[in-house]
């Protein structure tokens, strides 16, 4: 049971993956569900991006495991893209926080665990498209 878990075979690669993102992504859907209906941010929210980086890396995985040049223009162009993503996501959270007109409540705590996810989330949705695309 234990060599099945460590292998470095990308079947057995995929599956712990997929069962993980199954559930990291389950488990903060349980967690934030409340919390969605009080407008506040939990911790599910966090679950969730490690759960879809997780469904991310279930279809990057026969890519990234060979470690050639085709991998490393992918992750180098994702990086790049989510690199100036992030800039905006970050201003637009500044403008939105420091805005008269609208009423956010968030602590630091909430606007870090949806930046954090943000970013989580987008890179690896990036690194699937340019797998498609290289």
């Amino acid at each position: 049971m234990i060599n099945f878990l460590f292998s470095n075979d990308s079947k057995t690669a995929k599956f712990i993956a997929i069962i993980s993102g199954l559930f990291a992504f389950i488990v903060g859907l349980y967690v934030s569900y409340d919390d969605f209906f009080n407008h506040t941010v939990s911790t599910g929210v966090f679950l969730m991006a490690i759960g879809i980086m997780q469904l991310c890396n279930y279809f990057l995985i026969p890519h990234m495991s060979l470690k050639d040049e085709r991998a490393k223009l992918i992750k180098e162009k994702s990086m790049n893209i989510s690199y100036y993503f992030y800039l905006g996501v970050m201003l637009l959270v500044l403008l939105l926080i420091d805005n008269p007109f609208f009423d956010f409540d968030l602590s630091v705590r909430e606007t870090l665990l949806l930046l954090i996810s943000v970013y989580i989330i987008f890179i690896h949705l990036t690194m699937v498209y340019f797998s498609k695309k290289v």
